[in-house]
């Protein structure tokens, strides 16, 4: 009977450290980038790279919403009007109204609060129904 070979001490090793950097990935990456692992979608790389703009909401003007929202509201020639800081949180029309309403939540909750929360949305946004964002994987996501 032939003798097992031992598996090398080199193949555990990078076992081990394939394991280990992905347990370090997820702990350090945005929730929504980390599980289901390598499924991250264009809609949530733009709010993840939208989420750390929320920090800077405190006592601005926060507006949020679509692309209309997100392409055309700009908030450089918004503040020059207003005279007030704004900022911009618009994403897409898969994020559904319950998102944009979390979005919202989630400035709202910073200190200074937002001087004021705009929804900034085209008509199509409010026939978005649970069943398509259920099928736009957004449902739960935000």
């Amino acid at each position: 009977m032939p003798a097992r070979d031992r598996i090398p001490t080199a193949g555990i090793a990078a076992i081990v450290l394939i394991a280990a950097s992905e347990a370090v990935f997820l702990t350090r990456t945005e929730p929504l980038s980390g599980w289901p692992v390598f499924e991250l979608t264009a809609d949530d790389a733009l709010y993840v790279a939208k989420r750390p703009l929320i920090e800077r909401a405190a006592g601005r003007v926060v507006l949020v919403g679509d692309s209309s929202c997100m392409m055309d509201l700009i908030p450089g020639e918004i503040a020059s009007h207003a005279a007030t800081p704004v900022i911009n949180l618009g994403t897409i029309l898969n994020m559904s109204p319950a998102g944009f309403a979390d979005v919202g939540a989630e400035a709202v909750d910073q200190q200074p609060p937002p001087r004021a929360v705009v929804l900034a949305v085209l008509p199509q946004v409010f026939e978005v129904t649970e069943a398509q964002t259920v099928e736009w994987d957004q449902f739960g996501r935000t």
